[in-house]
């Protein structure tokens, strides 16, 4: 009793901390949700042939439910499947919100969220290349986003309500919402994030606490092949959790930072349910989700090989 009491005291102690930083963090995207999610997500629909590089650039500004967004658009098709993987790959989730409460240098943040969006702009334009040279579109299945572009105007009224957050992490932000509902949004997320940080550093510190840190630590270093393709298969968890489990992991140490890039690299949050639920093919779905994967997965091996 004594060492479960110890480990949840030490668990409480490193998450109360974190609580006033997140929140401040919460409420800077709030209000970007605000005033910035709309612009986003219509730069996005009109970017064409560029929408890789859009969807790349933009995935790492912070903000509530992008991935979910990117799904939305594709399963319309009204962008391509590159643009939707380049919105996965880059795209922070919870990520960047925990690097800024635990205070890591700027350097090392700068280095995380340039090397995901790189890599979402270079891969997503290579997947829309390979599908333009190999099927002559620029979706795996379905109706092709040209053939989309027939029954939708370009220049039509873009409805950003249509493609709302749906991440599980607060309802979505419209202009109208006063300053009350950002507190509360940011409230919410901030309890979300913290119960998913509590537990993971209670599993944490019981597994350091009877293994050891150094043999932990050891088991990771000596086994980082297998370590970066379980953290593909966590960034397959669709909620905010994949990427706190991850983020925290690294954090601790446990987690190398090849490791870490594979799982935040697959990590797409309520981008998978939102991509199964309005993409009526569950074939293309799952394909999409295992290029995701293999993606990221091979990044991390890469990213081991040259002794990063």
């Amino acid at each position: 009793m004594e060492f479960v009491l110890d480990v949840v005291i030490d668990a409480l102690k490193d998450t109360a901390e974190l609580i006033p930083f997140l929140f401040a963090t919460y409420v800077v995207i709030s209000l970007l949700d605000l005033f910035a999610s709309d612009k986003t997500t219509a730069a996005i629909q009109r970017a064409g042939h560029a929408g890789p590089l859009i969807g790349g650039v933009l995935g790492v500004v912070p903000q509530c439910g992008f991935s979910a967004m990117g799904a939305s658009l594709y399963a319309d098709r009204i962008v391509s499947l590159g643009t939707f993987v380049a919105v996965i790959l880059s795209t922070s989730d919870e990520m960047l919100p925990l690097l800024l409460a635990e205070h890591v240098e700027v350097g090392l943040l700068a280095r995380i969220l340039v090397t995901k969006a790189v890599l979402g702009v270079i891969l997503g334009f290579a997947i829309d290349l390979v599908l333009r040279v190999v099927l002559g579109r620029t979706s795996l299945a379905g109706v092709d986003e040209s053939d989309a572009g027939e029954e939708q105007d370009e220049d039509a009224e873009f409805d950003p309500g249509a493609y709302s957050c749906d991440c599980g992490c607060g309802e979505p932000l419209t202009r109208g919402q006063t300053a009350w509902w950002v507190v509360v949004n940011s409230a919410y997320r901030t309890f979300q994030v913290i119960v998913f940080i509590f537990v993971v550093s209670v599993l944490l510190n019981a597994l350091i606490a009877l293994v050891g840190e150094d043999a932990l630590a050891s088991f990771l270093s000596g086994n980082a092949v297998v370590a970066t393709l379980v953290s593909g298969l966590v960034g397959l968890v669709p909620n905010c959790a994949a990427s706190v489990v991850l983020t925290q992991l690294y954090i601790d140490g446990v987690l190398g930072f090849a490791p870490m890039i594979a799982g935040t690299l697959v990590a797409g949050g309520a981008g998978y349910l939102v991509l199964f639920r309005m993409n009526g093919n569950m074939r293309e779905n799952a394909a999409i989700v295992g290029i995701v994967y293999v993606l990221g997965v091979c990044v991390g091996l890469v990213m081991l090989g040259l002794g990063l």
